[in-house]
C-alpha cells in the first residue's frame, strides 16, 4: 500500500471518527520473526512513520495512532506532528522513538536540566508549567469518567481561584538562616530522585474498560485543555502478556546517538544524543527563576494559609456545597500549582558508585544499574545538592569505597539527606553495607565542619541483596535522632526512616483543602484512616472534638504519638492495625465518626474498609489520593453505597512529573 493511500485512508478515518493520521516514511526491516497477530498490525518494528500526537500517556509519553493503532512516543506532546520509529510492538499498542518534531506544540519549552533526557526522575520539564497543570486536571477527569463511570461537570463550572503553594514565601519564613537559598548562577542538573509513586495504574482499578476504539478521542491538533490521558492498561482487553506501560516504556527508550531535529523553531535547535524529551530545544526555554508564563487564570494569586479559625472550615464547606449543587456532575477544580515549581523536594536519596576509582553519586541511567554522577537537581532543595556534594568529596578524600551490587563488596550504598524547609535543620543518613565505617570519627568531623546546618548524622545498615534503600538497623552517629519541621503551624519530628511529605509547600495546600472539606466546627468526631505519622490527624485535631488515627505501621504510630505530644495535642488517639480491622472495634466501643478521612497508598482503600465506612455512614468523607485511577474506583463504590461526590481538587505535589494528588469531598445522600 502506498504512503499516499495510507494518508488518504487515514484522513478519511479522521473525518469519520476523529482519529489522528500517520504516514509511513520508510520501509521496515525485513525478515523479523513475528506472530500472526503482530504480522497483521498496520505498523512494523523498526518502521518509520509520520504521525500527529493526540494525547498524553500516564508516563508522560505522547500518544499517536497509525491507522487506528496506538503508539506511545516519549518526548512528544499533544498537538505535534512528528516522525517516529517503532521500537516495540504488542497486540494492541506499541512504543516508538521520537526522531523529529515536524510541527511543535506551542506548549513545548526547553527543559532547563541538561541531563533531563538521561535521568527519568522528571517526565514533563519539556511542557510549559501552566500546561502541566491542565494536563494533570485532565488526568483526574479521565479517570473519574472512564474508571469510575462518574459524571464530571463541564470545565466552565470548575471555578478558578484556588490556593497556590508559594515556595518563595515559605523560604522567607526559614528560621535561623541555616538554609542555603538557591543560587541564581548554579549549573542546573538532575539526579536519580524518584517520586515515591509507581508509574503504572494499579490493576485493581481496571475492572471496567472502554472499547479500545474509545481509549483515545479527539483529532489532530487539539488543544491541551482537551488532551486525554491514555495508559497501555486501557488497551489490554485480551492482552495475554499483560505488561503495562510503565514497565515497558523504559525499555523503549534507547541510548543511541540519533539526533532529533526541529523544523519549525528558531535558532539552533538540533539536539545531540537520545533527547526525546526535548532538553534545551524549543520555541522558548523554561526558567527556574521565570514564572511569567504562569498566568492568573491557571494559578490563583496569593497564598491561602491553613491556620483556619474554628468554624472557618464549616463556612468554606457550606460555600463549596452551594457551588456544587448548582452544577451537573462532580466539580473538578483547576490544579493547585506552585508559583515557584522548582527546588521543592526536602529529601534526597542518592545511590553511590565508583568511577575511575573514585566515589560518584547521582542517579541510575534509564534501564540500567549504572550510576551517573550529578552535581545538582532542580527539583531538590539546594541544601540537598550541597550536602551530597560535600559527603561525596569527603568520602573520596578518606578512600571510602562504594558498594558494588555485582560482588556485594564495598561500603557506601546511598546517602539520604533530609532538610527542614522552615527550620533549616539537616539530617544526613549514610546507608552502608555493614556496621563498621572506616575513619568514622574523621568523616563525622568533616561533615559537621562542611555543613553548618547539620543537626543529625545517622547510619543505616543494609547488607541485603536488594534495591530497597534502607535496612532494618539505624543508629545515630552524631547529634539528634530527629530533625524538626512544620506543616502549617504543626511541628513534626522527622527520623531517618519516618515518612514525611517531600513537598512541604504543597502539602500545606493539600492538607488545608482536606481541612476545609472536613467542615469542622469543633464538635465533630473524626477518623483518620491511613494516618501515618499523624500529619493530617494533627491538622484536624485543632479544629475537632476528637480525632482517631489508625495506621498499620507500628513505627509510624509511635511517631504520631510523639508528634501529638510535641504540639500539646491531647484530643488525638492513635492505634496500630489495618483501618478495616480497627474501625469496627471503635464502632463496637461506641465511636461514631461525623467525618472519615482516608489517605491510602496507591492501591487505594481496602475493600473491607469501604464496606466499614458504608456501615458507619459518616456525614462526610474526605478522600486524599495519590492515584487518580484507584480514587475513581473507590468513589464509584462509595457513590453506589449512598454518597455523592461533591468536588475534587487536584494538587500538584510533584511539578515536572506525571504524578498528581487530589482531595475529594463526599457527602451522605439523606
Amino acid at each position: 500500500m502506498s504512503a499516499g493511500r495510507r494518508l488518504g485512508e487515514a484522513s478519511r478515518g479522521q473525518n469519520r471518527g476523529g482519529e489522528a493520521w500517520a504516514e509511513r516514511t520508510s520501509p521496515p526491516q525485513a525478515g523479523s520473526k513475528r506472530s500472526a497477530a503482530l504480522a497483521a498490525l498496520p505498523v512494523e518494528k523498526n518502521g518509520e512513520y509520520t504521525a500527529e500526537i493526540i494525547g498524553i500517556g500516564h508516563d508522560g509519553e505522547g500518544v499517536g495512532r497509525v491507522e487506528g493503532f496506538t503508539l506511545f512516543v516519549p518526548g512528544a506532546l499533544p498537538g505535534e506532528r512528528v516522525r517516529l520509529k517503532v521500537l516495540k510492538l504488542k497486540k494492541q499498542y506499541g512504543y516508538a522513538k521520537l526522531l523529529e518534531v515536524l510541527e511543535s506544540s506551542p506548549d513545548r519549552v526547553g527543559a532547563p536540566c541538561p541531563i533531563y533526557d538521561k535521568c527519568g526522575g522528571c517526565q514533563l520539564q519539556h511542557l510549559d508549567y501552566a500546561a502541566q497543570l491542565r494536563v494533570k486536571r485532565q488526568l483526574v477527569v479521565d479517570n473519574l469518567e472512564r474508571i469510575g463511570k462518574l459524571k464530571v461537570a463541564k470545565e466552565a463550572d470548575a471555578e478558578a481561584g484556588n490556593v497556590v503553594g508559594d515556595a518563595a514565601a515559605l523560604r522567607a519564613d526559614m528560621i535561623g538562616g541555616n538554609t542555603t537559598r538557591p543560587s541564581e548562577g548554579f549549573k542546573p542538573a538532575d539526579e536519580e530522585i524518584i517520586v515515591p509513586e509507581d508509574k503504572v495504574i494499579n490493576d485493581e482499578a481496571l475492572g471496567s474498560k472502554e472499547d479500545t476504539d474509545d481509549s483515545i478521542s479527539g483529532s489532530g491538533l487539539q488543544p491541551l485543555m482537551d488532551t486525554e490521558f491514555v495508559d497501555a492498561s486501557d488497551l489490554l482487553e485480551d492482552e495475554s502478556d499483560g505488561n503495562l506501560a510503565g514497565g515497558s516504556s523504559a525499555q523503549a527508550q534507547t541510548n543511541d546517538s540519533e539526533n532529533i531535529t526541529w523544523d519549525n523553531t528558531t535558532g539552533d535547535n538540533t539536539i545531540g544524543g537520545n533527547t526525546a524529551l526535548g532538553t534545551g530545544a524549543a520555541t522558548r526555554t523554561s526558567s527556574i527563576d521565570d514564572n511569567e508564563d504562569i498566568g492568573e487564570n491557571t494559578l490563583a494569586a496569593g497564598v491561602k494559609r491553613t491556620s483556619l479559625r474554628r468554624g472557618e472550615s464549616a463556612d468554606s464547606l457550606k460555600q463549596e456545597r452551594e457551588r456544587a449543587s448548582e452544577v451537573d456532575g462532580i466539580v473538578v477544580y483547576p490544579t493547585i500549582g506552585m508559583s515557584d515549581p522548582w527546588r521543592y523536594r526536602n529529601k534526597a536519596q542518592v545511590p553511590f558508585g565508583e568511577e575511575q576509582g573514585g566515589l560518584v553519586g547521582g542517579f541510575y541511567a534509564q534501564g540500567s544499574h549504572r550510576i551517573i554522577d550529578m552535581e545538582a537537581c532542580l527539583i531538590q532543595h539546594a541544601n540537598n545538592d550541597e550536602v551530597i556534594a560535600k559527603v561525596k568529596e569527603i568520602g573520596r578524600g578518606l578512600g571510602i569505597r562504594a558498594y558494588r551490587e555485582e560482588t556485594q563488596e564495598g561500603l557506601l550504598r546511598h546517602v539520604v539527606v533530609k532538610v527542614g524547609f522552615r527550620t533549616g535543620e539537616i539530617m544526613v543518613v549514610l546507608v552502608t553495607n555493614g556496621k563498621e565505617i572506616p575513619h568514622a570519627e574523621e568523616w563525622i568531623k568533616k561533615i559537621r565542619a562542611a555543613i553548618p546546618g547539620v543537626a543529625s548524622i545517622c547510619q543505616n545498615v543494609n547488607t541485603g541483596r536488594t534495591n530497597v534503600i534502607f535496612g532494618a538497623m539505624t543508629r545515630v552517629l552524631w547529634g539528634r535522632e530527629v530533625i524538626y519541621d512544620y506543616i502549617g503551624d504543626v511541628k513534626f519530628a522527622i527520623s531517618a526512616r519516618s515518612f514525611f511529605q517531600v513537598n512541604p509547600v504543597q502539602t500545606e495546600a493539600l492538607y488545608g483543602k482536606a481541612l476545609e472539606y472536613a467542615g469542622l466546627t469543633g464538635g465533630e468526631t473524626v477518623v483518620d484512616a491511613y494516618c501515618g505519622i499523624g500529619t493530617i490527624s494533627l491538622f484536624l485535631a485543632k479544629h475537632a472534638k476528637k480525632v482517631y488515627g489508625v495506621e498499620i505501621v507500628p513505627e509510624a504510630i509511635e511517631d504520631a504519638k510523639r508528634n501529638a505530644e510535641l504540639n500539646g495535642i491531647r484530643n488525638a488517639e492513635f492505634a496500630v492495625g489495618g483501618a478495616e480491622d480497627v474501625l469496627p472495634e471503635w464502632q463496637r466501643a461506641g465511636v461514631r465518626p461525623d467525618v472519615i478521612v482516608v489517605d491510602p497508598p496507591r492501591k487505594g482503600c481496602d475493600e473491607r474498609l469501604l464496606d466499614t465506612i458504608l456501615q458507619l455512614r459518616p456525614e462526610r468523607i474526605v478522600y486524599v489520593s495519590c492515584n487518580a485511577s484507584t480514587l475513581a474506583r473507590d468513589l464509584r463504590v462509595l457513590e453506589d453505597g449512598g454518597y455523592r461526590t461533591v468536588c475534587v481538587q487536584p494538587v500538584d505535589m510533584f511539578p515536572h512529573t506525571v504524578h498528581v494528588e487530589s482531595v475529594a469531598l463526599l457527602s451522605l445522600n439523606l
